[in-house]
């Protein structure tokens, strides 16, 4: 489809746009995936225009379960700033359920302690209410110690 721009402000209209969100979301999740440092935020337009559309398109539709997994490595792995991260994880909605390994995989990351304290309470709110989308809820049986661990965490 060929993009139609309106000719008084030059800006895509907006069914344009939405039939390209695949091609967006999976430009954004393979632009985050490649990420293995730090990534400076101050004048990156490339990290805030990934960033927008992963905000746009999972709010709006959700982040599909193989996106949720490279947006919590990434968000967990302190490669990012954490104003990043916090609208990372706000916008991060599973389209579908969850599998096990991606719960299991965001959970060792967090034990790493690499990202901030405000990243790790957002990423523990954010696992209580996906909850119910996690496929196979027996991993997290064997997690129950170590969240009732952080109980005890005065930082969180």
């Amino acid at each position: 489809m060929a993009s139609k721009k309106d000719g008084k402000t030059g800006r895509l209209k907006l069914g344009d746009t939405r039939s390209r969100y695949p091609q967006m979301m999976e430009a954004a999740l393979l632009y985050f995936k490649q990420i293995t440092s730090k990534v400076p935020l101050k004048g990156n337009l490339i990290l805030s225009q990934h960033l927008t559309n992963i905000e746009t398109i999972g709010l709006q539709h959700g982040i599909p379960p193989d996106g949720v997994g490279i947006l919590l490595k990434v968000a967990l792995s302190g490669h990012l700033a954490d104003s990043v991260n916090t609208r990372i994880l706000k916008c991060l909605l599973p389209a579908g359920e969850l599998q096990e390994d991606c719960i299991v995989s965001a959970v060792s990351l967090f034990c790493t302690g690499r990202s901030t304290t405000s990243t790790q309470v957002l990423f523990v709110r954010w696992l209580i209410s996906v909850f119910d989308l996690i496929s196979c809820k027996d991993a997290l049986s064997y997690l129950y110690n170590f969240f009732f661990c952080l109980l005890s965490d005065d930082k969180l």
